[in-house]
């Protein structure tokens, strides 16, 4: 018997402060009396009641919340996974000029989602005519309903060459200009490009007045799309 109520009183250690039943301590060689052991069992069983009730409420929240969390999951699953519109324009159109909107290189898009980016690829045949200059191409982003451009980070392509004899070159080659809008509200847009042979370095050299060329020979494509900004590296 003594050494039930001793592991009793040790087992009664092992509950929070929370729950702290009132126990008869014995000693060895005490005289037992029936009603202080029955108070510690009730004690000690009222205790044990009561981390079960603290238990399962723990459990019900934990339960809710990782049911709370997969349902989350699950929405966030089914937006990823809904089909997102891509907008694209294509064409086999040149055009010499050095400064100015390109033809045709105009691409209409409606934005659905607030919390969504529009990443924006604009592959062309581009050439620089000169001995020492460069061309500027860049994409340029208008909301239909306001006059102003959006900027728009790494939309903006250079392309620079030169000739080691002085005299005047021209090397077309396909490239690819591509970047991501991150902070457009949801509304409808125009995407055009734009080309200028002013240029001058962080060094103050000019490099402006090179003869420009886009789309010798090659077909462009102007192309956007969607995506959520958990995309976005």
């Amino acid at each position: 018997m003594k050494k039930t109520v001793l592991s009793l009183v040790a087992t009664a250690t092992l509950f929070s402060n929370d729950v702290n039943p009132e126990l008869t301590t014995f000693r060895a060689g005490d005289r037992v009396n029936v009603g202080d052991v029955n108070g510690n069992f009730e004690s000690l069983k009222q205790g044990i009641l009561d981390l079960q009730t603290k238990y399962d409420l723990v459990v019900q929240g934990l339960e809710t919340k990782i049911t709370t969390l997969e349902t989350e999951n699950q929405n966030l699953k089914t937006e990823l996974s809904e089909p997102r519109k891509i907008f694209y324009k294509t064409g086999h159109q040149k055009d010499g000029r050095d400064e100015g909107y390109i033809d045709l290189r105009v691409l209409n898009i409606s934005k659905e989602n607030s919390d969504t980016a529009l990443r924006i690829t604009y592959t062309d045949n581009l050439a620089v005519a000169t001995s020492d200059g460069s061309c500027q191409w860049e994409l340029r982003v208008f909301d239909i309903n306001r006059p102003t451009v959006n900027q728009c980070p790494d939309l903006i392509f250079f392309l620079y060459d030169r000739s080691s004899d002085g005299a005047t070159q021209s090397n077309h080659i396909v490239s690819t200009l591509s970047g991501v809008c991150e902070n457009l509200p949801v509304g409808n847009y125009i995407v055009k490009a734009y080309i200028t042979n002013e240029f001058t370095d962080l060094e103050g050299t000019d490099y402006s007045g090179a003869n420009c060329f886009t789309g010798w020979g090659t077909q462009f494509l102007l192309q956007a799309e969607e995506i959520y900004k958990a995309e976005v590296e």
